[in-house]
């Protein structure tokens, strides 16, 4: 055997073995991911089942966003609802943005509009309520803060420096917020 044909030889076992090792990374890296799943699923942090879907209704079977015929990239949307009670009834209203709610308390319902709510069950429905909008004309909902009144009031102001301490925000914008409260004072009717 001449020396290129060794030094042939000798590279191809070079590669062979870097190829195994390789290859053996590779197991042992599978191995040990395969461990720790394993002990994350005995310990209870790794569930089966527990994915939010959407269901088809045309399957009878939960769809992943790559299996649906129609409605591509619809995934679950979270929904904020308003509690109104009205005639001893809780009603769940939906709303865009929480923070309307909070702020302004006012319910607006249009004389000619109707709700319906209802439960859909084998392709028929039970109506379980049916309000026109004059119905709720001039309901009043009860407010739980009002936003006129003597604000120069020591209890009121008590009560808002307790608020103050109970947020969680750093001392400067607590500093700020008792400078608004003593502001406030020079301008308590306005």
């Amino acid at each position: 055997m001449d020396v290129e044909d060794r030094s042939a030889e000798e590279s191809k076992d070079r590669i062979d073995s870097g190829t195994e090792k390789i290859q053996n990374t590779k197991l042992h890296y599978l191995n040990s991911k395969e461990i720790y799943h394993q002990k994350l699923k005995s310990l209870g942090l790794i569930t089966f089942g527990k994915r939010y879907s959407i269901f088809c209704p045309v399957d009878q079977q939960a769809c992943l966003d790559h299996d649906r015929r129609e409605g591509e990239g619809v995934k679950p949307v979270e929904t904020i609802c308003y509690k109104l009670k009205y005639g001893g009834i809780i009603y769940l209203i939906r709303v865009k943005d929480p923070s309307t709610i909070s702020s302004n308390p006012t319910i607006v319902a249009f004389k000619n509009a109707k709700w319906t709510s209802f439960t859909i069950e084998d392709k028929k429905y039970d109506e379980l309520i049916n309000l026109e909008g004059m119905e709720l004309i001039d309901f009043e909902i009860p407010a739980k803060l009002k936003h006129d009144g003597d604000y120069d009031n020591p209890d009121w102001k008590g009560s808002t420096k307790d608020c103050i301490d109970a947020l969680y925000a750093s001392s400067d914008t607590k500093d700020k917020l008792y400078d608004s409260l003593d502001w406030i004072h020079k301008w308590g009717k306005s």
